[in-house]
């Protein structure tokens, strides 16, 4: 017994003498097939990181390794909170990467006392990535345990905004029972409603029509209703109408939401928008396209003349 006590000791010091010089993605292959190996593992070892800045923690956090993970901890705490070169710390990466995130891993670093708010380099926090990528769960998680929701990230955009982008109604709702103030426009001037017209979730423009001014003006001028029209989302329009979002409202750019929706091509828009014609429809036949003309043809619009004796038909032909 004594002897292979012996041996046990000698192949481990071997194994660590090996392991001193593997970066950080190398250790944690041989973790994966050896799983026992991490009880062996030196507070030195664990903190050896990557050209990327990453240690073995991030490669777990990122994989989802809840068991290794509770055994590196046991042993150093000190680098939950580390940060690879881009500012990803083992939390975030929890929080992104897998199906639906790292519920597991992300609580037992919780646990373990990780800052939940500390964010990258784009000052991008778990919560934002977790939202992000649409990870309710995780959200959930981090709700729970006090997180920042208002913390924006270079674009001036919180989780909310990256929720109301990528059409996360469910994830919208958690976030606003969190903080139902956290909906001011970011360095644009756009307010998530303005990016879920814009993204075509209507869901999301839903929840936010009940709490934000439709007619809310990004820094170019544009309008959830202008937005909605210009990337030709027919059943946003209609729901933004059906809330009273003017039409005549021109941008920065001296267009309105018909003269967009004409330029881009767009229809079935345009036809929704031409039953609430106002004084911006020759706007759209100055800026617009064939498909202006050929509705102005149906709808028999085509006698009446501006100062040069054109028709909108002949306008909008001579523009397309």
């Amino acid at each position: 017994m004594r002897t292979i006590n012996r041996l046990s000791l000698i192949l481990t010091e071997i194994i660590l003498l090996i392991i001193d010089y593997l970066a950080p993605k190398d250790i944690l292959n041989i973790v994966y097939i050896f799983p026992a190996l991490t009880k062996v593992l030196t507070k030195r070892h664990i903190a050896i990181h990557d050209h990327s800045g990453a240690t073995i923690l991030h490669l777990l956090a990122e994989n989802g390794r809840t068991g290794p993970i509770s055994q590196l901890l046991a042993k150093e705490r000190t680098v939950i909170d580390s940060k690879d070169r881009h500012g990803w710390t083992p939390l975030a990466l929890a929080a992104t990467y897998g199906r639906n995130g790292h519920e597991g891993v992300t609580k037992l670093l919780l646990d373990s006392r990780a800052d939940i708010n500390l964010p990258n380099k784009q000052n991008r926090t778990p919560l934002t990535w977790a939202a992000k990528k649409g990870h309710a769960g995780i959200v959930a998680c981090l709700l729970r345990n006090n997180v920042d929701v208002r913390i924006r990230d270079c674009y001036g955009w919180s989780a909310i905004f990256w929720a109301s982008m990528g059409g996360n109604g469910g994830i919208v709702r958690m976030l606003l029972e969190q903080d139902p103030n956290d909906d001011l426009g970011d360095k644009y001037g756009c307010t998530p409603l303005s990016w879920a017209a814009r993204r075509g979730h209507e869901d999301v423009v839903r929840i936010f029509l009940s709490r934000l001014e439709v007619d809310t003006r990004d820094i170019y001028g544009r309008t959830p209703l202008s937005w909605a029209a210009g990337n030709g989302f027919t059943s946003i329009v209609k729901l933004l109408l059906e809330n009273n979002a003017l039409t005549d409202l021109t941008d920065n750019y001296g267009q309105n939401p018909l003269s967009w929706a004409a330029r881009e091509g767009h229809y079935t828009v345009v036809e929704l928008l031409m039953r609430h014609r106002d004084s911006g429809y020759r706007m759209a036949m100055d800026n617009g396209y064939k498909t202006v003309a050929s509705l102005f043809e149906r709808e028999r619009l085509v006698l009446s003349t501006d100062v040069h004796g054109c028709t909108p038909l002949e306008r909008a032909l001579k523009n397309g």
